[in-house]
């Protein structure tokens, strides 16, 4: 680096890139490291241990999720649509226009806004969504996403009809 940046940054660099050499021979290393990065993040907005372990559950959840998803032929904006459909059925609105709502900045990511019960209905959404797929060999982004509504729906029905 030339050494009209500060010493600091150099340094900062250099563990940067020392860390990604030893990511590329070890790639558990990245996602341990990547994982631990997002944690700490968490930690220092504030959010408590309880959340941060929902999220990580979130996240997991919805890997499995998008992977069904891509196994059933959602392709491209698909997958979007499909989280959409998920947050309007769980929400009652779009990801953008709850965020404004609540008012938290528009390029948070939507899970980030969302507290621990929120965060395990979405996940259980996913995951039943990623059921009834499979169950019943739905293919498409449309159809994908017209199920992942319903059984949000479903679950937000549900959850209003045992707490009223």
């Amino acid at each position: 680096m030339p050494d009209t940046y500060p010493p600091k940054l150099q340094l900062f660099v250099n563990r940067v890139f020392l860390e990604r050499l030893e990511e590329d021979n070890n790639p558990e290393l990245a996602l341990s490291r990547g994982r631990q990065r997002a944690i700490d993040g968490w930690r220092r907005q504030g959010k408590t241990e309880e959340w941060i372990n929902e999220r990580i559950k979130s996240m997991d959840c919805n890997n499995s999720y998008r992977k069904i998803l891509s196994d059933h032929e959602v392709s491209g904006n698909g997958f979007a649509i499909c989280a959409n459909n998920i947050n309007c059925g769980l929400l009652g609105t779009t990801g953008k226009k709850y965020k404004e709502v609540n008012g938290y900045p528009l390029d948070a990511n939507l899970k980030d806004c969302m507290d621990e019960p929120l965060l395990a209905a979405e996940r259980l959404a996913e995951l039943l969504s990623g059921k009834k797929i499979e169950k019943n060999n739905v293919l498409g982004n449309i159809p994908c996403a017209k199920v992942s509504h319903s059984v949000a729906k479903e679950i937000v029905d549900t959850v209003k009809r045992i707490t009223n």
